[in-house]
């Protein structure tokens, strides 16, 4: 209320200002703006979120110890008490994602639980908080996805006006190897320990790899308001992006990227059957060759600089070997010796092995929420992984602490989306002409990438959006499909 009383006393004094350059009623005026604010509260909401999700490392209200109350937590639990109050959380709406709604339950009741059992309690206790912000969030997005005119383009505005920053900030790091935003500014002066190349743009982001993910999910949303005749600004957008995620080094985020520019491109090429009877020998020969030179160019690791430090502590940039690692620890059956478990892919490859050992060891139920850590920093993993306490694998991370129940529901999460768009498809070979078609298609592998590359995906807002997402374009296809066949 006291909030409300400066907000009507502020604008009082400046409409009373007005009126007096002007005749009309500041009384009138101010119901108009306060009616204005009520009917949109849902877009403003959506947009603010979204504009805010980035900063969520950075923008701090206040620093609970264990947990930071981030400014975008902040909203989201105002927007949360206002659509609860408001009365926009609806049975008809929230039963449409269903498989979304009882996986993050699942997780969050699992890590409620947990807490009686495990180890170490305060990292079960910041799993918990975690996901009690994750399903919020997921109710949050479901709601005002619904109440919202063309969401999927508010959004991709929003992404857009906040992108400008990112930008600039991203280009500033590139040029003059210099950090001014990072959620992990004062870390920084160890930035060599962190990753290796020391231009690697951060913008608001604690890691690159955790801003090369937003970038990726950006791309995609460039894709539909290129789509939706925003050409010129998409095309321009979408270089920038391409430039920024390469210097990320982030190799499964440039992974991911091409992958989502492919599937757009192969969807366009079977829009007009003539043109693929006439070029698909071209269209298969530049792919095989497009895909073979991207491959070779991840393999051999040439996206990656490694930097040392001479006598006077300057750093100084040298290219790595070519045979060093690549994607060939994937084939490997056997697991790395200890030298080489210190590189980057060494130490995922083991942690994958650990977490497997971990869900083994509690018999398929799980270590308990946030135990990963706990049982590495304690020894109780069988591989070496540098002391690394994520499992940098968000598969790894909900099976080795959340249990084979909870993995199962993920797959189911997934099946259901491959599903409804294959029955979409035998019901209308002209659903995948449809940009939500291709948006759901292209982010399902796309996600099964990015989820790989942060430390940890649970506590990410964007993990959780991009689940919401898919959910939201699977029923939006269903919707289409099922009206074109009425």
């Amino acid at each position: 209320m006291l909030f409300y009383s400066k907000l009507k006393k502020g604008f009082t004094i400046f409409l009373t200002f007005v009126r007096k350059k002007s005749n009309f009623d500041e009384k009138e005026a101010m119901l108009k703006i306060l009616s204005l604010l009520k009917n949109n509260f849902t877009k403003y909401s959506l947009i603010s979120l979204f504009f805010l999700m980035p900063f969520s490392s950075t923008i701090n209200i206040v620093d609970l110890g264990f947990v930071n109350i981030f400014a975008y937590r902040l909203v989201l639990a105002l927007v949360f008490v206002g659509l609860l109050f408001g009365g926009y959380f609806k049975a008809n709406i929230l039963k449409k994602h269903i498989p979304l709604i009882a996986f993050v339950g699942f997780m969050l009741v699992y890590a409620v639980l947990s807490n009686l059992w495990v180890e170490n309690v305060s990292y079960s206790l910041k799993h918990t908080f975690y996901l009690i912000i994750a399903f919020v969030e997921v109710l949050v997005y479901i709601v005002l996805f619904a109440h919202v005119e063309k969401p999927i383009k508010t959004v991709s505005w929003a992404f857009l006006s906040s992108f400008v920053f990112f930008a600039i900030i991203g280009l500033v790091e590139i040029m003059t190897y210099t950090h001014i935003y990072s959620g992990f500014i004062d870390q920084l002066k160890e930035f060599s320990t962190i990753r290796p190349t020391f231009n690697s743009p951060f913008a608001s982001f604690t890691n690159p790899n955790d801003f090369a993910v937003y970038l990726v999910f950006g791309f995609v949303l460039i894709l539909f308001l290129y789509e939706n005749a925003y050409k010129t600004i998409s095309i321009f957008t979408a270089l920038i992006i391409l430039l920024l995620v390469y210097k990320t080094d982030s190799r499964l985020s440039m992974l991911a990227l091409m992958i989502a520019l492919f599937i757009y491109a192969v969807l366009k090429f079977f829009e007009n059957k003539s043109l693929v009877k006439l070029y698909w020998k071209k269209a298969a020969f530049f792919t095989f060759v497009f895909v073979a030179v991207f491959m070779f160019l991840i393999s051999t690791n040439t996206f990656v600089k490694s930097v040392k430090t001479d006598e006077k502590g300057s750093y100084e940039f040298v290219e790595v070997d070519k045979s060093i690692e690549g994607l060939r620890f994937v084939f490997e059956k056997e697991k790395i010796n200890f030298k080489d478990s210190v590189s980057s892919e060494g130490v995922r490859k083991n942690l994958i092995y650990n977490g497997v050992q971990f869900t083994i060891d509690s018999k398929g139920f799980g270590v308990g929420a946030g135990q990963f850590q706990e049982y590495v920093y304690k020894g109780k993993n069988k591989y070496f992984c540098n002391n690394k306490g994520n499992p940098h694998n968000f598969t790894i991370e909900v099976l080795s602490q959340y249990g084979v129940l909870a993995i199962a529901l993920l797959i189911l999460l997934f099946s259901s989306f491959i599903w409804i768009m294959f029955k979409a498809y035998k019901r209308d070979k002209n659903i995948t002409k449809e940009i939500e078609f291709f948006m759901l298609l292209s982010l399902i592998p796309v996600y099964a990438i990015v989820s790989n590359s942060p430390s940890s995906f649970i506590s990410h807002s964007i993990n959780w959006f991009i689940l919401f997402f898919m959910s939201y374009l699977a029923v939006e296809i269903k919707t289409k499909s099922e009206l074109k066949n009425a």
